[in-house]
Protein backbone atom coordinates (compact mmCIF):
# COMPACT_ATOMS: atom_id res chain seq x y z
CA UNK A 1 0.00 0.00 0.00
CA UNK A 2 0.97 3.39 -0.76
CA UNK A 3 2.28 6.15 1.80
CA UNK A 4 -0.54 8.09 0.42
CA UNK A 5 -3.38 5.49 0.62
CA UNK A 6 -1.71 5.42 4.49
CA UNK A 7 -2.26 8.58 5.02
CA UNK A 8 -5.98 9.07 3.86
CA UNK A 9 -6.52 5.88 5.46
CA UNK A 10 -5.12 7.27 9.04
CA UNK A 11 -6.67 10.53 8.54
CA UNK A 12 -10.15 9.39 7.40
CA UNK A 13 -10.27 6.78 10.06
CA UNK A 14 -9.37 8.99 12.98
CA UNK A 15 -12.30 11.67 11.26
CA UNK A 16 -15.06 8.32 11.21
CA UNK A 17 -13.76 6.76 14.72
CA UNK A 18 -13.99 10.14 16.47
CA UNK A 19 -17.44 11.06 14.65
CA UNK A 20 -19.08 7.32 15.26
CA UNK A 21 -17.12 5.98 18.57
CA UNK A 22 -19.10 2.65 19.16
CA UNK A 23 -18.20 2.05 15.38
CA UNK A 24 -14.93 0.57 17.09
CA UNK A 25 -17.05 -1.80 18.96
CA UNK A 26 -18.03 -3.31 15.71
CA UNK A 27 -14.70 -4.03 14.17
CA UNK A 28 -12.66 -6.55 13.63
CA UNK A 29 -9.79 -5.89 16.87
CA UNK A 30 -10.89 -2.23 16.37
CA UNK A 31 -9.06 -1.94 12.75
CA UNK A 32 -11.65 0.26 10.63
CA UNK A 33 -9.15 -0.72 7.43
CA UNK A 34 -7.58 -3.48 5.60
CA UNK A 35 -4.50 -3.67 3.84
CA UNK A 36 -6.57 -4.92 0.87
CA UNK A 37 -8.82 -2.42 -1.55
CA UNK A 38 -11.97 -2.35 -4.18
CA UNK A 39 -11.40 -0.54 -7.12
CA UNK A 40 -14.31 -0.42 -9.94
CA UNK A 41 -15.21 1.67 -12.82
CA UNK A 42 -18.35 3.04 -13.45
CA UNK A 43 -18.16 3.64 -17.38
CA UNK A 44 -20.17 6.71 -18.33
CA UNK A 45 -22.83 7.23 -16.20
CA UNK A 46 -23.55 10.49 -13.91
CA UNK A 47 -22.42 11.18 -10.56
CA UNK A 48 -26.11 11.22 -9.22
CA UNK A 49 -26.32 7.43 -10.77
CA UNK A 50 -23.50 6.11 -8.48
CA UNK A 51 -24.79 8.20 -5.51
CA UNK A 52 -27.99 6.82 -5.59
CA UNK A 53 -26.38 3.12 -6.55
CA UNK A 54 -24.17 3.41 -2.93
CA UNK A 55 -27.44 4.93 -1.08
CA UNK A 56 -29.26 1.88 -2.05
CA UNK A 57 -26.68 -0.01 -0.93
CA UNK A 58 -27.26 0.52 2.72
CA UNK A 59 -31.05 -0.65 3.08
CA UNK A 60 -29.62 -4.12 1.95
Amino acid sequence: MSNQNNLIHARSGRLLLKEFPKLKEQLYKGHLWNKSYYLETVGNISKDTVKQYIENQKSK
